[in-house]
């Protein structure tokens, strides 16, 4: 027998050992109620679960999203686990992930965690949105000081604030070889901080905690910053949605302490509402220089507060990554910020939505991220710009060079901000993913298609809502014939009926990669699903063309038979 031919042989034994070993998996799946069974089960998932399995190799996953683990089943769960174990040894699984799996009797996650005893190798677990009762939690406890080599717990979703406290404490002391710990939508609050931040504290390896969406408080806050004082090597630290209303002063004492610190995340915390708090967080980020990424968005910071914050960016020299968004900044705002941003000349990610920019602040601006030369991915939705500051914007196009990402939506550029935008286009050579929803009440589409040509790396575009109409398909003809490695494209809501649709089938004949369609809200017909069973037979697999919401209120059915074999989302 030939080399090849013995490793076909070895690798098809290899493969076949796996399915068996994931029949009893198969198996309690057959058991789950079948009114859920019936959406989720199907001979396509199932051989989707186990050539995932077979993929990952070293890891399997409970991820059914709704399944309910039924008590009154013909083979007891128990029996069932019990007989992965030796799955579990002879593959040394290295990472469990079970996710919206409710566990209804107390012996079942008892079995559970028996199993968890043969796995001697595991690093990773996460239980997941399972509501685990207090007494789950302690005899998971007691199990995890088997697994010696356990560096990822997240236990996130399980409501840990109703009475588990003490019993979650246990486990993480049991497990003080943690170096990332997800504790994200617990309800926690500053009375279960005050028992869970010791047991934090003697986690020493921890270099990464997420406490996202729960309601610590600047008291829970304080409890928190105390115990990290040992966890010299944290460098990710999420407290986004936490009530921190007030803790300026208690992150202004522990932000200079984590010397490794090099994600923060305090988006959705009202920060900038009293100015004293946001001066004192300024005056602590400051003294973070090794930050790469810093998300401050949707704090309310606005005017007052613009110099603290700007120095605060300016000097964390290495960032990389600036969060920015819903903050109420306004012309006068960016005017005083712009130049402490541009002082960011490793920043590669700049999130900007959702303020009031207008075309005055954007004059600020523009210029000074020409000197953010490394920005990779820029997002300006809505934000009150105008032809004004679409002339800023071209400008500052023409000097970012790496920019792949442009977010665009909801302003208002116009005819005579097309045309100054269009002009800058053939600067962006590294163009892949520009959004342009809701930018054209009026529109030289000509214009637009000549810029659009030039951008030569483009693989996503999104133009929905913006009235293109029929008419306006053929001037956007040119773009469609040249850009033939376009991937995704939206054109939703644009008021096209089946003329449009024509011409666009005709111009997109040679984007052979095109894998996703947006043309929801439109006005299609049979004559339209026809001329989309066209295009579908020039490209490579059948693209997924959403149809939802479609205008023209014809059969559904008969829709969907003149495309056969064509992924289409409808809304019935």
């Amino acid at each position: 027998m030939s080399v090849a031919a013995k490793k076909s042989a070895k690798t098809s034994h290899l493969d076949s050992d796996k399915e068996n070993a994931f029949s009893p998996f198969l198996e309690m799946w057959q058991q789950i109620e079948p009114s859920i069974a019936s959406d989720f089960l199907g001979e396509g998932r199932t051989k989707m679960f186990l050539n995932t399995s077979k993929r990952i190799k070293q890891k399997f996953e409970i991820d059914k999203p709704g399944i309910k683990i039924q008590a009154d089943t013909t083979r007891p769960l128990p029996n069932l686990l019990s007989g992965m174990e030796t799955y579990m040894e002879k593959y040394k699984i290295i990472g469990i992930n079970i996710r919206d799996v409710l566990f209804t009797r107390r012996d079942y996650f008892v079995s559970f965690c028996t199993l968890l005893t043969s796995c001697t190798a595991l690093t990773h677990l996460k239980l997941r949105n399972c509501n685990l009762p207090s007494d789950a939690f302690e005899t998971l406890g007691m199990v995890v000081k088997e697994c010696l080599f356990l560096r990822h717990l997240n236990i996130q979703c399980n409501t840990i604030a109703e009475g588990k406290e003490h019993a979650v404490a246990n486990l993480l002391r049991n497990c003080s070889s943690l170096t990332h710990l997800n504790l994200a939508d617990n309800r926690l609050t500053p009375d279960s901080m005050q028992i869970l931040a010791g047991a934090i504290g003697e986690c020493s390896l921890l270099h990464s905690l997420d406490m996202n969406s729960n309601k610590i408080g600047n008291p829970g806050l304080a409890h928190l910053a105390q115990a990290l004082i040992s966890c010299k090597a944290l460098s990710f630290l999420n407290l986004a949605n936490n009530n921190l209303l007030d803790a300026g002063a208690t992150l202004e004492q522990m932000l200079p302490r984590c010397k490794s610190l090099t994600h923060l995340n305090l988006n959705r915390n009202q920060i900038g509402i009293l100015d004293t708090n946001a001066t004192q967080i300024a005056n602590g980020l400051k003294k973070c220089r090794s930050l790469v990424h810093l998300d401050l968005g949707r704090n309310s910071f606005g005017v007052r507060n613009t110099e603290h914050i700007g120095q605060a960016v300016a000097a964390c020299s290495s960032l990389s990554y600036l969060n920015l968004d819903g903050n109420g900044f306004t012309r006068q705002t960016f005017t005083a910020f712009a130049p402490f941003l541009g002082q960011c000349r490793s920043l590669r990610h700049l999130s900007l939505s959702l303020n009031q920019i207008t075309d005055e602040g954007m004059q600020s601006l523009g210029p000074a991220l020409q000197n953010c030369t490394a920005l990779v991915y820029l997002k300006l939705t809505r934000n009150k710009i105008q032809p004004g500051g679409i002339q800023a914007l071209a400008d500052m196009l023409g000097h970012l060079k790496e920019l792949a990402y442009l977010e665009m939506n909801c302003n208002e550029i116009g005819r005579e901000g097309t045309v100054s935008f269009a002009r800058a286009l053939p600067h962006c050579i590294s163009l892949s993913e520009l959004h342009l929803r809701f930018c054209f009440t009026t529109c030289d589409l000509e214009t637009l298609a000549f810029g659009l040509q030039h951008c030569v790396s483009l693989t996503h575009l999104d133009m929905a809502f913006n009235g293109i109409g029929d008419d306006g398909i053929p001037k956007l003809a040119p773009f469609f014939e040249q850009c033939t490695q376009l991937r995704h494209l939206d054109l939703s809501a644009n008021e096209i009926g089946d003329s449009g649709v024509q011409h666009l089938v005709t111009a997109l004949s040679g984007c052979t990669s095109l894998s996703y369609l947006g043309f929801s809200s439109n006005y299609v017909t049979i004559e339209g699903g026809q001329h989309f069973a066209r295009l579908a037979s020039t490209c490579v697999t059948p693209p997924t063309i959403n149809l939802a919401c479609n205008r023209a209120r014809v059969d559904i059915i008969a829709l969907k038979r003149t495309m056969p074999g064509i992924p289409i989302l409808m809304r019935f």
